[in-house]
């Protein structure tokens, strides 16, 4: 298990230019912006417009603070992302702009490569004293709300925005302190499927 504080977190520009985003975790770690096969990051979006492409990668959005935003494809259709859920997801092959609903916001961006992962994100609207379930796989654990201790033999403390990343099959246990919100990222590496063959 390793605790990353977000005050830590790598600051850098948009890949559209049009921002600041703070990268949580990449991978593999010398990973630039177009060639990784998955990344966490946070920004903080304050105004309207487009957001970045990334080709052949699959995005899941999510509004850690304020109201919310909607996106909007040349297509006219439409997404709302709002506080306290789950968020969307996305291609990151469609062009999209966004519109705050009611002032800015910070967003929670996990992205992967479709073609070596997939992810799946869990919203944790009161965390719970706990085991989160092993898993042969990387999770990650990213606080909204409250504080919280992960055990894995070792305790750490998270503060708000704080990211946790839970190895393939560590035992990871929880211990909130009052009302505690969170997101569990799970990034899934994508089974090669054989063909049978007829004898």
């Amino acid at each position: 298990m390793k605790l990353l504080r977000s005050d830590q977190y790598q600051r850098m520009p948009w890949k559209n230019g049009g921002g600041e985003t703070a990268q949580i975790v990449v991978s593999p770690e010398d990973a630039t912006l177009t060639a990784f096969d998955w990344r966490i990051s946070m920004a903080r979006v304050a105004i309207d417009g487009p957001f970045s492409l990334f080709p052949e990668v699959d995005r899941t959005l999510v509004v850690l603070d304020g109201v919310g935003l909607t996106l909007h494809g040349a297509d006219a259709s439409v997404m709302e992302v709002a506080a306290g859920t789950a968020g969307v997801s996305f291609s990151g092959d469609t062009p999209l702009s966004a519109r705050l609903l009611d002032g800015a916001i910070t967003d929670l961006n996990i992205m992967t490569r479709r073609r070596a992962y997939r992810h799946r994100v869990q919203y944790l609207p009161q965390v719970l004293t706990g085991a989160i379930a092993v898993q042969p796989y990387t999770q990650l654990l990213v606080l909204a709300v409250g504080q919280l201790t992960v055990d894995s033999g070792t305790r750490v403390q998270m503060s708000v925005h704080d990211t946790v990343v839970i190895e393939p099959l560590e035992q990871v246990t929880l211990h909130p302190a009052g009302n505690t919100e969170a997101y569990l990222i799970e990034i899934m590496p994508v089974t090669a499927h054989r063909p049978i063959l007829s004898r």
